[in-house]
């Protein structure tokens, strides 16, 4: 406490609620600092944000990709083994993954089907993504594919 302020509460008596603070300088914070300091926080968090967006999208389209490879491979197969037919068996495995999402494609070169109705199939998909697809030199991280392979049992 400084002598001032003791003064003063002396000079006050019992009636202390006379007593004003001591000013040294008058205020002229504007919060600047602060609304500088608040804008780049939200700039940073609202960037983080959409990173992590893009990588959630593609993490989850590749195992949504993985998934829809396997269950083409097993109709496939079964569509083999009961027609023995090569093209049947295509035909089975691009409207499986098709009908799982309609973005997904089966390249026909990356089809094999086994003489014992094991089927394997590639399916690709391009990931939704919000900033990924703007970028031309990096657009490619979003293509995803899986392979998948199959027998059907019954």
């Amino acid at each position: 406490m400084t002598i001032e302020l003791a003064l003063k509460f002396v000079a006050a008596g019992p009636d202390l609620a006379r007593v004003e603070p001591l000013r040294r300088w008058p205020s002229r914070d504007t919060g600047g600092i602060v609304l500088g300091w608040l804008t780049k926080l939200v700039v940073a968090l609202s960037a983080a944000g959409l990173v992590a967006f893009d990588g959630i999208s593609i993490a989850t389209a590749r195992l949504s990709v993985e998934d829809q490879a396997a269950a083409a491979a097993r109709e496939a197969s079964r569509t083999f083994q009961q027609t023995r037919n090569v093209q049947a068996a295509y035909d089975t495995a691009v409207s499986t993954a098709i009908e799982a999402d309609p973005l997904n494609q089966v390249p026909p070169a990356t089809f094999k089907a086994q003489p014992d109705g094991t089927v394997t199939v590639v399916v690709q998909r391009t990931a939704a993504t919000l900033v990924l697809r703007y970028i031309k030199w990096i657009d490619d991280w979003a293509e995803v594919s899986a392979a998948g392979t199959g027998k059907d049992l019954t």
